[in-house]
């Protein structure tokens, strides 16, 4: 979404304060005694319907929730659903998606090239413990985040067999590490019983694949492609914050922890690195894509 309105980072942060403001500020009455989703769907919609129509791509209310996918930049969330529609008791009845708004020939990790940004959206959205299920062509779909993955060797992974070569750099953004025992989740009605199976082991595994700077040195399938990989991990308890704390104080050390980061001799020099690297790489296409033009038939 940040692609597709064109948002600064600032105004990112504040749509996300606002989002929370209304939509978490009053959860459903009786909702740990009743069976349900914490928080309404109905309202969490109507939010994101107001941050696009707040952008600078003003359009009416059916253009927002009928974004064709070819108007939208191309971004990859990740999302689940249950297999045939049966009863999720544990991780092997999810099915992965990662949704495009750009045609794949021949993919199998996204639900329908037909889903609207706003459908999309809500879907990444649908944590079970406080949202219900996003309803895509006849299909639930609910957050990405309720599997333990590795959401950038994935994008590496696609990459590599649509295109046959990696991406020149690759950037993970982390919250820390999750350590904690297996948790719970309540999956409401529908879906109860879940056990949310987070593997220590499996995720530490995952992330020492990128390291916090430097080449892969062969631990990806195509070592010698070397993708430069940088990992940018704030830590402290950000992973513990609750999906729906936005209270000021919560957002005050968030900022903190984030800023603390930041300011890191170290840090600083890598994230100047990638920019680098970035704008190279801007450069370099936008000369390729001049050439195109030149030598492309006119009319």
């Amino acid at each position: 979404m940040l692609g597709r309105l064109r948002m600064s980072v600032d105004q990112a942060i504040n749509n996300f304060v606002d989002y929370a403001d209304i939509v978490f500020r009053h959860p459903r009455q009786l909702h740990a005694l009743i069976p349900g989703a914490k928080y309404s769907s109905a309202k969490a919609r109507e939010a994101l319907i107001k941050i696009i129509a707040n952008s600078k791509d003003v359009v009416d209310q059916n253009s927002l929730e009928n974004y064709p996918p070819v108007d939208i930049a191309q971004i990859e969330p990740f999302i689940v659903s249950t297999k045939n529609g049966r009863r999720a008791r544990t991780t092997k009845d999810l099915i992965e998606y990662t949704w495009k708004d750009f045609t794949v020939p021949g993919s199998k990790t996204q639900p329908s090239d037909a889903a609207t940004i706003l459908e999309v959206t809500c879907a990444t959205c649908a944590n079970p413990n406080y949202f219900d299920a996003e309803e895509i062509l006849g299909t639930e779909y609910c957050d990405g985040a309720l599997l333990p993955t590795n959401p950038g060797q994935r994008a590496v992974d696609e990459i590599f067999d649509l295109h046959g070569m990696a991406p020149i750099v690759l950037v993970n953004l982390w919250t820390g590490v999750q350590s904690s025992a297996p948790i719970t989740i309540d999956m409401g009605r529908k879906l109860r019983g879940f056990l949310q199976s987070y593997n220590p082991k499996e995720v530490d595994e995952q992330r020492d694949r990128f390291p916090e700077k430097g080449s892969n040195e062969g631990n990806l399938p195509f070592s010698h492609l070397k993708v430069q990989e940088h990992t940018l991990d704030a830590g402290g308890r950000l992973n513990e914050i609750p999906y729906d704390d936005w209270s000021t104080a919560t957002r005050e050390e968030i900022t903190y922890i984030t800023n603390m980061y930041l300011d890191r001799t170290e840090v600083k020099e890598r994230i100047d690195s990638i920019a680098r690297e970035a704008v190279r790489i801007r450069r370099a296409r936008v000369r390729t894509e001049r050439w195109r033009d030149f030598i492309a038939p006119s009319g």
